[in-house]
């Protein structure tokens, strides 16, 4: 599996090219308005001689707190549900695995 993060149009060509991303980051934060920023994942299947598997893949936010606002001049910080129920990130992506 490869990635890259940064401009989308950077990362769909660099896998039309060679068919893989280049395992990098693009630290040049920008607005999304501006240039459609994108995390890309590339994963080389082989030869695929029948369908009956099934592959499945899941992404995740995982930044605590995932929301911060302010109302009032004070900071308010949201979690993620799932951190009531679990209260850390091993505990609720091993969950997935069971």
């Amino acid at each position: 599996m490869t990635w890259q993060t940064g401009l989308g149009q950077i990362s769909r060509t660099n896998f039309s090219l060679n068919g893989k991303l280049e395992n990098s980051s693009d630290t040049n934060f920008r607005a999304i308005n501006v240039s459609w920023p994108a995390l890309a994942f590339a994963l080389d299947l082989g030869s695929i001689t029948q369908t009956s598997n099934t592959l499945v893949f899941g992404i995740g936010l995982i930044r605590n707190p995932v929301v911060s606002y302010r109302i009032a001049n004070t900071t308010q910080h949201l979690s993620h549900l799932w951190y009531s129920r679990w209260g850390n990130v091993g505990s609720a992506v091993g969950v997935c695995y069971k």
